[in-house]
């Protein structure tokens, strides 16, 4: 998922050891409203998609979005034995909002929440403004405990630059940086959240065919000729504001500004994967992290944008993350 701009002007299946790591049985079933209270009662919200007894994947989506966002990978999950689990960020679906949260007291939250499905060992996978909140587990999460990390079209640091991004993108990136949090909680609220919160589907709907009108010509031809992704699209922007927009306005200031860690400080593999097409997260931002980050790879698609590399590329995507951990036990 992009960020939300344009209204404001997405190895082998037979590793072994995979028994290591697996769903406690009683977290087999495909089910996207699971919650979670962590030690100082927040709530996080989680999905399962995938195979249900599969490699273990955490799916950090982008921003704004939701849980729900992970189901876009459900087919090549299972196709790749992948259990992915979509988890909701602060104040967005079900999770509880955290205004002072940063990007890095994130890993604390997955740590508890793979505590509680009694996972010792996962992968992370980031997309888009979920990118950061990946390379914040691989710095600060235990090295025991992270298999390996993957980032789609995932948001760079503000000190990368923003070459390659198109001029309405930095616009409206700026916007969400300058704008205090009042005026961008008024200009969310009138665009989606009052709507989202109503509870018509169809009004919701209206208003994002709104919204997506105001995308590149390229990315409302995507949407248009593949109606299962614009429908899951809509799905999960209609949960990512249903509790309010708070959650929306502090995710898109936390990943614009200074993360709280360095590059340097990201530890084990990492893979990112980005489009030479894509004006959300230019591919120039996927080299300078990849330039600096002690052991990345990048893989580019040439002509290929925000959306399609998810789409077109995912079975491929989730093979060379689970290569990584081929990788661990081959060392």
């Amino acid at each position: 998922m992009a960020l939300f701009s344009r209204y404001l002007c997405r190895a082998s299946s037979a590793i072994s050891g995979r028994s290591q790591s697996t769903l406690s049985s009683k977290f087999t079933s495909n089910n996207t409203s699971n919650i979670f209270q962590l030690p100082d009662k927040r709530n996080l919200g989680y999905a399962f998609y995938g195979d249900p007894t599969g490699i273990p994947v955490f799916f950090f989506h982008g921003s704004p979005s939701c849980r729900l966002e992970a189901g876009d990978w459900h087919a090549a999950a299972i196709q790749k034995g992948v259990r992915m689990i979509g988890v909701d960020r602060w104040g967005m679906g079900l999770s509880t909002f955290r205004p002072e949260g940063k990007i890095s007291d994130w890993p604390g939250d997955v740590a508890a929440l793979a505590n509680h499905l009694r996972l010792s060992k996962f992968h992370v996978l980031g997309g888009s403004g979920g990118g950061p909140y990946a390379l914040a587990c691989a710095a600060l999460l235990p090295k025991t405990m992270l298999k390996g990390t993957g980032v789609v079209a995932g948001v760079a640091p503000p000190e990368a630059g923003t070459q390659g991004m198109s001029w309405d993108r930095w616009v409206a990136f700026k916007l969400n940086i300058w704008l205090p949090h009042s005026v961008l909680k008024w200009m969310m609220n009138t665009a989606l959240g009052k709507t989202a919160r109503d509870g018509d589907i169809a009004a919701f709907e209206k208003q994002m065919e709104k919204v997506i009108g105001t995308f590149s010509a390229e990315e409302r031809d995507i949407l248009n000729h593949n109606p299962g992704f614009k429908k899951d699209f809509v799905a999960c922007f209609r949960e990512a504001f249903r509790p309010g927009c708070d959650g929306a306005i502090l995710d898109a200031k936390l990943v614009l500004a200074p993360w709280g860690f360095n590059m340097t400080d990201v530890h084990g593999k990492v893979r990112i994967w980005n489009g030479t097409a894509d004006v959300n997260v230019p591919v120039q931002s996927a080299r300078w992290m990849a330039q600096r980050l002690p052991d990345a790879t990048l893989k580019v698609y040439e002509g290929e944008s925000h959306f399609t590399v998810p789409l077109k590329h995912d079975e491929e995507i989730l093979a060379e993350l689970l290569e990584m951990e081929a990788w661990l036990l081959s060392t």
